[in-house]
C-alpha cells in the first residue's frame, strides 16, 4: 500500500478527471512541473530502496497502471478515494430544469363606456339625493334648536294632528330613524374604487317603485322644510306656517 501511494501521485494528476481535478489545474505548464517533481522525489525513494524492493515497485507500477486503464470513471474515483483515506467527490449530475408554462396574462375586457343619456340619468338621481339629505340635516337641526318641539311633536302625534305618527313614537326614536335614512342615502352614492363607477346608481334608478317615492319625498321636504322657522331663544311662539311645515 506505500507504494501505491506515492505512485498514484503522478496517476492522479494525469488523470484530469471528475471536475475535482480539473479544478484544481490552473494550467499546463503548472501541471508538468508539480509532475516532474513528483516523479523526481519518487525516483529518488525508488533508488534508496533495495534491489528486490525496486523490482516490488516496478511490479506494483505495472499491476496499478493496467487497473486503472481497465477502471471507468466512478470506479477510478472511489478507488482514489479508498488510497487516500477519504472519498473524492463525484460530480454532481446537473439538475434538469423544467420550462414551467407560461401563460400569458389575462387582460381584462374594457368596462362599457357610459353614455351621455345614463350620464344624465345619474346626475338626476345624485341630485334628487343629495336634496333629501340637506333637507333631512337641516329639519333635525332646526327641531334641535328649540327644547320644546320634540315635546310638541310627540303631543301632536297623539293627538292624530300628525298622521301617520305612531301614538308611542318619541322623537328620539324618530330621529335615530332619519339618521339611518341619511347614512343609506349616503351610502347609494359609493363609488367603486377600481372602476370609478357607482356602485348602487344604475340599479336605483331601474327601481322606479323606489325611484319614484323617493321623487316624492323630495318634493315634500323641499316645499315645506324651509317654510320652518324656529324663533331665536323661544322668545316668540312659533308661527301657524311653520307648525303647519
Amino acid at each position: 500500500m506505500k507504494y501505491i501511494r506515492l505512485l498514484l501521485i503522478p496517476l492522479f494528476l494525469l488523470a484530469g478527471i471528475n471536475g475535482w481535478a480539473q479544478e484544481e489545474m490552473q494550467d499546463l505548464t503548472t501541471l508538468e512541473k508539480e509532475l516532474e517533481e513528483t516523479s523526481k522525489a519518487i525516483d529518488e525513494y525508488v533508488s534508496t530502496l533495495s534491489p528486490d524492493e525496486q523490482e516490488e515497485f516496478n511490479k506494483a507500477v505495472e499491476e496499478v497502471t493496467e487497473m486503472i486503464e481497465n477502471m471507468s470513471e466512478e470506479e477510478f474515483t472511489q478507488f482514489l478515494g479508498e488510497a487516500f483515506g477519504e472519498e473524492l467527490p463525484l460530480e454532481e449530475p446537473e439538475e434538469e430544469v423544467e420550462e414551467k408554462d407560461i401563460k400569458e396574462e389575462e387582460i381584462p375586457e374594457p368596462e362599457p363606456a357610459v353614455t351621455k343619456e345614463e350620464k344624465g340619468k345619474q346626475s338626476q338621481a345624485i341630485s334628487l339625493i343629495d336634496s333629501i339629505i340637506t333637507h333631512t340635516n337641516s329639519f333635525v337641526v332646526k327641531i334641535a334648536s328649540s327644547p320644546e318641539l320634540p315635546g310638541k311633536i310627540e303631543y301632536w302625534g297623539k293627538q292624530g294632528t300628525i298622521k301617520e305618527w305612531p301614538s308611542t313614537l318619541k322623537w328620539k326614536d324618530f330621529k335615530l330613524q332619519l339618521e339611518n335614512f341619511s347614512q343609506k342615502l349616503y351610502k347609494m352614492k359609493d363609488i367603486d374604487s377600481q372602476t370609478k363607477k357607482y356602485k348602487y346608481i344604475d340599479d336605483f334608478i331601474k327601481d322606479e317603485a323606489l325611484y319614484n317615492n323617493l321623487a316624492q319625498l323630495k318634493r315634500q321636504v323641499t316645499n315645506y322644510e324651509p317654510t320652518i322657522e324656529i324663533p331665536e331663544f323661544g322668545l316668540e311662539k312659533l308661527s301657524a306656517e311653520s307648525k303647519q311645515a
